[in-house]
């Protein structure tokens, strides 16, 4: 198995099937696409029972987690939406989104509200994945956040990681040589 570092978020995305009226799947293939206009991306396998909700909602919100709700990271990883309503069952704090219809998480510290711009079905050609391609419409960002002292996590080969070490400033860390 390659060795891979990856950012995790919580996905939440509309279930009128699920007394809490949402669902929240796990995703760690995420990229950013754009800073201006603010596009990211996420991989989704189509076998996952959240794939057909965001295609149908046309949105969703992006959460990105602190170690306080890695127990329900992990849960919302693991098991279908199809069968359990995570939201009830890990008793998750949902809060109503500025402008769309998706709910944000209330206990994660950046939650981004995104709208579907496009799909790509790379599944069509043999690919594990699809691409959920999506406008960033709102960000919203805990006041007391700070990312060098935060509480954020990666993932790392399937372990759990926690963030907060500031390396330094990206393009600024590396000493020029003399006659270069």
């Amino acid at each position: 198995m390659q060795s891979f570092v990856l950012c995790p978020f919580m996905v939440v995305v509309l279930d009128k099937t699920k007394k809490s009226g949402s669902n929240i799947i796990t995703v760690s293939y995420t990229g950013v696409l754009s800073e201006c206009p603010p596009i990211i991306g996420l991989a989704i396998r189509p076998s996952r029972y959240s794939h057909q909700l965001i295609r149908e909602a046309g949105e969703f919100s992006l959460n990105l987690p602190s170690v306080s709700l890695l127990e329900d990271l992990d849960f919302c990883g693991k098991y279908s939406g199809k069968k359990y309503d995570k939201v009830l069952l890990r008793n998750i704090k949902l809060e109503p989104s500025e402008v769309i219809r998706s709910p944000i998480i209330t206990e994660a510290p950046i939650n981004l509200e995104c709208k579907i711009r496009d799909i790509l079905y790379l599944s069509k050609n043999g690919s594990s994945h699809d691409y959920f391609i999506a406008d960033i419409v709102v960000f919203h960002r805990a006041i007391d956040f700070i990312i060098e002292k935060s509480q954020s996590l990666i993932t790392a080969n399937y372990d759990y990681l926690q963030l907060g070490k500031n390396l330094g400033k990206a393009f600024n860390v590396c000493k020029r040589k003399k006659g270069g």
